[in-house]
């Protein structure tokens, strides 16, 4: 069995040892934050030179404590030779003294702190400890019991993510919001009893540039001052039924061009469906997640797809007829991709020719693990596609398109 590098130190430091400085720097900095606390422990010299090595190294750092194994001592040592140059610090904790060690020294140049709390709840009794340690934070991502008492005194405070502080009060969020304008927020965390009658300031939320939360946040929070986020470029709403909240959500937007456009569920793809009815759809890159697309006994218009340049299906179920309709009227589209969905046919074949008539660009089309589904929405064997003709206008690929999916029921980056 190989050894790692840090047994190799032990069983042979002397050679090392004798190297000069800024050579052993070099050679130390290769290694691992693991191997590294394993050099440590085998020799003074080591001991000696790994400050200088973690204050040059050490900028945006992310440990896990619940693999890496670390005393009380080694991870204030680690932390107290290189708090001074840290810019971004992520942590995951398996104990309280982890969080005590971490905030015990000071970090004049940290902007970003984000930790998950294993086995312990940090709460508002230690919001001091991070303002102490954290002079200059702009970026936070707490894990606990936090209700948010004191939050609003990180006087740089820009970037705030509350996922994981389930009890956070919307009271001291709206104090928060009242004194500090953030560019991002993320919360899907309150219900609708904690929020039907909130108003948030508008001037904490005007500047914001990414907003997640769930559908209900989304109607009592943000859906009427959704058009005055003149900055928005990122928004995400989980939860549902999204049905209206997503037409409203893009017709607050006043916008017609989007980057990203990821719906997850039929619900939504309605939604979208109505929403051009009124305004033309304009996209690099839609994602639809999970929806079913039957409308054999109603009126459907694929075109609210003709204008999207690459166009992802991902655990969808398509008719025979549908899915015919819906490839002859993406003359748009440069790439589309269908990944693990289902189809109620057995075979289909491609003609390019017929294709690259209504094309000046050539369309790249991605199938993977598709099956047959029958009508009661079993699935079973592999559809069989076939291409009948050439042109260098269609290229068919039996591969994943290698696209990457949210869990949120609307995306949209802007």
């Amino acid at each position: 069995m190989a050894e790692t590098p840090a047994e190799d130190l032990q069983q042979s430091p002397s050679g090392l040892v004798c190297l000069p400085d800024d050579i052993l720097i070099l050679i130390l900095r290769q290694l691992d934050l693991s191997s590294q606390v394993q050099a440590i422990r085998v020799h003074s010299r080591f001991l000696a030179v790994m400050p200088y090595v973690w204050r040059l190294q050490c900028r945006n750092v992310t440990i896990s404590l619940l693999e890496l194994e670390l005393s009380k001592t080694e991870l204030g040592f680690f932390l107290e030779s290189c708090c001074g140059t840290i810019h971004a610090l992520r942590v995951k904790m398996q104990k309280r003294e982890h969080f005590d060690v971490v905030t015990s020294y000071v970090y004049p140049n940290l902007h970003d702190f984000r930790f998950s709390a294993h086995s312990f709840r940090p709460d508002d009794a230690d919001t001091p400890k991070m303002l102490r340690a954290f002079p200059n934070l702009r970026a936070l991502s707490p894990h606990g019991r936090f209700r948010g008492n004191r939050m609003a005194d990180f006087v740089h405070l820009e970037h705030l993510k509350l996922t994981h502080c389930p009890h956070f009060a919307v009271s001291h969020l709206v104090a928060l919001l009242k004194q500090r304008s953030l560019k991002s927020l993320q919360l899907e965390i309150f219900s609708r009893d904690q929020i039907e009658r909130t108003e948030l300031p508008e001037e904490g939320i005007r500047n914001l540039e990414v907003l997640h939360c769930d559908a209900e946040e989304m109607d009592h929070l943000f859906l009427s001052p959704l058009s005055q986020l003149k900055r928005l470029r990122e928004l995400k709403i989980s939860g549902g039924p999204l049905a209206d909240i997503t037409r409203f959500v893009l017709t607050s937007l006043h916008r017609e061009d989007f980057k990203v456009l990821e719906l997850n569920g039929f619900d939504a793809v309605l939604s979208l469906w109505h929403y051009i009815a009124h305004f033309r759809l304009m996209a690099e890159t839609v994602k639809v997640i999970d929806a079913r697309f039957d409308f054999t006994h109603q009126r459907f218009e694929w075109v609210m797809f003709s204008n999207v340049k690459k166009l992802f299906f991902k655990d969808c179920s398509f008719v025979a007829g549908d899915f015919e309709n819906l490839m002859f009227s993406l003359s748009h589209a440069e790439v589309v991709g269908f990944d693990s969905c289902r189809f109620e046919l057995t075979k289909y074949t491609f003609n390019p020719i017929s294709i690259a008539m209504w094309r000046n660009t050539a369309l790249n089309l991605y199938v993977n693990d598709a099956r047959v589904e029958d009508e009661n929405g079993i699935c079973g064997i592999p559809v069989v596609w076939d291409v009948d003709g050439e042109s260098e206008l269609f290229r068919l690929h039996r591969e994943s398109p290698g696209v990457s999916y949210g869990s949120h029921q609307l995306s949209v980056t802007i």
